[in-house]
């Protein structure tokens, strides 16, 4: 899994042992059966976690997307980020339950957005897509839409109250 390849590759780095054995210690010691007391046991636990994490905290989780890509600057390096995210979104077996789109955001779900593919099958596995009506209309794009439903800004308050997790990208 995508996903589990990276979290060790980041647990390798030298500068963030010590951040992830923050962490990994305290779980260590409610999982009795894996050993803590090398780096190696720290990757191990580390790769459980993230597995963990990403398949069972993900269930009822809303994913806020705000803007055309992820972050700020370059505009292709943005639109570059949020594709690999949504693919790794994508291969989870429980992908978040709902993502709301919103500003900027609304722009992945309609025509002409790289990553219409990726949404449209995220929306085939169960995830709710719901983009701001209000925003849609902003950029002209409501009859533009290729994927996902067209909602108030209620709507996402309410997936917010509703969502045991909310991610802001």
């Amino acid at each position: 899994m995508a996903g589990l390849r990276y979290r060790v590759r980041i647990a390798d780095r030298p500068g963030i042992r010590k951040e992830t054995s923050k962490y990994v210690q305290p779980i260590a010691t409610l999982l009795p059966n894996i050993p803590y007391n090398s780096h190696v046991s720290s990757i191990i636990i580390c790769r459980f976690l993230t597995k963990l994490v990403l398949m069972e905290n993900l269930k009822n989780t809303l994913l806020l997307l705000s803007q055309y890509g992820m972050g700020t600057g370059d505009e292709a390096l943005g639109l570059q980020l949020v594709t690999n995210y949504l693919n790794l979104m994508n291969e989870e077996a429980e992908p978040p339950r709902f993502i709301a789109l919103y500003n900027g955001g609304v722009k992945l779900i309609c025509e002409g957005s790289p990553v219409i593919d990726i949404m449209k099958e995220l929306e085939q596995k169960g995830v709710k897509l719901l983009a701001c009506k209000t925003c849609l209309r902003h950029f002209d794009l409501l009859d533009k839409m290729e994927a996902g439903i067209a909602g108030t800004m209620m709507d996402i308050v309410q997936l917010q109250k509703a969502a045991d997790k909310v991610i802001t990208l």
